[in-house]
């Protein structure tokens, strides 16, 4: 019973990261149409300073949240909210030091100024990535993936009908 699960979230998990991966794919082709040669450099610029800061928020927390809930069931709720204080904690120190620090940042390291403000704008995501893959974490440790399939794959089917809706020209 245990075995067929396991081959049956892995099938999930496997087929949802194929639609993401395709989503994202025409999402590129999209925004890059938007955003110009400039816009697609700067966010290159940016990329691996916010894989980073997001590397350093998580905290690695997820990987230990769903081996806890999969572990001490009966504790679920207070292993979500000390992870939740924890990462609210990290992301708030995280967020006054980029805001502090973006200038130096965008000057001597990325040798761009423009970045300065992408920076500042993106360090503001911080939180809502941690909290959402706390959300994710707590369904991989009760071995439910579809709610982390369907969050995933609806997060790009509104990327994509945002970025749509702008090359419209119906925002401007």
């Amino acid at each position: 019973m245990k075995n067929s699960k396991l081959i049956k979230n892995t099938f999930l998990l496997v087929l949802g990261g194929l639609i993401v991966k395709v989503l994202g794919f025409v999402i590129k082709i999209f925004y890059t149409r938007i955003l110009k040669d400039e816009g697609v450099a700067l966010i290159s610029l940016v990329s691996p300073t916010y894989s980073l800061l997001l590397t350093i928020t998580s905290f690695s927390l997820p990987y230990a949240i769903s081996k806890l809930i999969a572990c001490k069931a009966e504790r679920k709720s207070k292993i979500i909210f000390s992870s939740l204080y924890i990462t609210f904690f990290i992301n708030l120190i995280i967020i006054v030091l980029i805001f502090l620090l973006s200038n130096y940042i965008s000057l001597y390291l990325l040798h761009d100024k423009r970045c300065t403000y992408l920076i500042k704008i993106l360090c503001l995501t911080l939180p809502f990535v941690s909290v959402t893959s706390i959300i994710k974490a707590y369904f991989y440790g009760i071995e439910n993936v579809i709610p982390v399939i369907f969050s995933n794959i609806s997060e790009e089917i509104l990327k994509l009908s945002l970025i749509l809706r702008n090359e419209n020209g119906i925002i401007s």
